[in-house]
């Protein structure tokens, strides 16, 4: 056996400069659509009654469809939050 690195004979390196219009479904185009008229909008469960903010196709508690709109008040519970300090 050799210490050499060996690199795979299909594999070639490159990088790719690819421009592409990305669909942002149906729930996040209605959240955006909402943005543009000044309103907060969540998605709801109703069999959780859990609203979730940015809003989720399904619930995550119960795996069922959010299959209600609300507008979000002044007041909620943060329960996840990230902090991402990166150059651009």
């Amino acid at each position: 056996m050799t210490n050499e690195k060996t690199q795979a004979s299909d594999v070639i390196s490159g990088e790719w400069n690819v421009r592409y219009n990305y669909s942002v479904g149906k729930v996040a185009g209605t959240f955006f659509d909402a943005l543009k008229d000044r309103k907060i909008l969540a998605t709801k469960s109703s069999k959780s009654g859990i609203s979730y903010l940015p809003p989720r196709a399904y619930c995550e508690r119960s795996f069922e469809p959010c299959d209600e709109w609300v507008e979000a008040g002044h007041e909620g519970v943060i329960e996840a939050a990230t902090i991402v300090s990166a150059a651009f």
